[in-house]
């Protein structure tokens, strides 16, 4: 199913796990990648990227530890299951597991493809959320069209 294709009531829901979607994955995957840009030198891309991806939702444990999810973990664990057709989350799909195998020892231009490939997991996650609420803007009649 694709987003456009799910019904009044499971819109609602969706909608609202798209919101987390695109806040825990899409914005953090590359939070640190948007501060230090893709001119930057190969050190500090790195250092970006693996905080962007290995560590991109943080959070202190009950004990007080520092827990940490990365994108991978992250976007298997809040992926719509009922999306299975839709092209973004196909899309998203392959990224994360690029991103996943992506070697953040390598030289520039591998990182700087990683890269591109974490800012465009951003873009996809927004515009996943921008679909879901058209989608049910217009179940409501909010829209037309």
């Amino acid at each position: 199913m694709q987003v456009e294709d799910a019904g009044a009531e499971a819109l609602e829901a969706l909608v609202e796990e798209l919101v987390d979607i695109r806040h825990d994955l899409g914005k953090y995957v590359c939070f640190e990648i948007r501060f230090v840009g893709l001119d930057c030198g190969d050190e500090a891309l790195r250092e970006a990227l693996e905080s962007d991806l290995r560590r991109t939702r943080s959070a202190r444990g009950p004990d007080g530890r520092d827990l940490h999810e990365s994108a991978w973990d992250l976007w298997a664990r809040l992926r719509p299951s009922i999306l299975t057709d839709d092209p973004d989350v196909q899309k998203i799909d392959s990224l994360v597991a690029e991103l996943q195998a992506a070697d953040l020892g390598a030289d520039g231009p591998v990182l700087r493809k990683t890269a591109e490939s974490a800012l465009e997991v951003g873009v996809l996650t927004r515009r996943l959320l921008d679909r879901g609420r058209a989608a049910l803007a217009r179940t409501r009649g909010g829209a037309h069209g």
